[in-house]
């Protein structure tokens, strides 16, 4: 609780910046009044103004809330990149498909297949992880004619 005559602007803004990171502070403007021989002092909530003071703290709150949201965002990242870092050093001792894809904070990597059309993306989440095998031809017949060739094969293949 801060009470004075006046707040200076620098004063009002560093509480309302510190309300953003949880710290209930109220600041109060004290009026001096002489009555007779008695002085009286009001008091005036400036900060938070009363009326909207829960407001106020429920954006704090949500402020707050995003600032860790980025902060997990950010651990996220550094995470994504450390696991492709060690998964693509893996997949470059076994070929050579991606040895020219770099880590990235993206949950998923592509890498040509060495066939026009086609390529792979690994995809990995939370709870799961899969390989897909990508036909992106111009056209939907010879994507069909790819298909069938792999699934005509799909015995060879596995």
């Amino acid at each position: 609780m801060m009470v004075s005559g006046s707040f200076r602007k620098e004063v009002t803004s560093t509480v309302m910046w510190l309300m953003n990171y949880g710290l209930r502070i109220q600041c109060f403007k004290a009026t001096p009044y002489k009555m007779d021989d008695s002085v009286l002092i009001n008091f005036d909530q400036i900060i938070p103004v009363k009326d909207t003071e829960d407001f106020i703290i429920s954006m704090a709150q949500k402020n707050r809330e995003n600032i860790e949201r980025q902060e997990e965002l950010k651990s996220r990242h550094h995470l994504r990149i450390e696991f492709w870092e060690k998964m693509l050093e893996a997949l470059s001792a076994v070929n050579t498909l991606y040895q020219n894809v770099n880590p990235t904070t993206d949950n998923w990597l592509s890498a040509g297949s060495g066939v026009g059309s086609i390529h792979y993306s690994t995809v990995v989440t939370k709870l799961d992880s899969c390989i897909e095998l990508v036909i992106s031809g111009k056209s939907q017949e010879s994507n069909k004619v790819i298909f069938d060739l792999l699934k005509d094969r799909h015995a060879k293949i596995e």
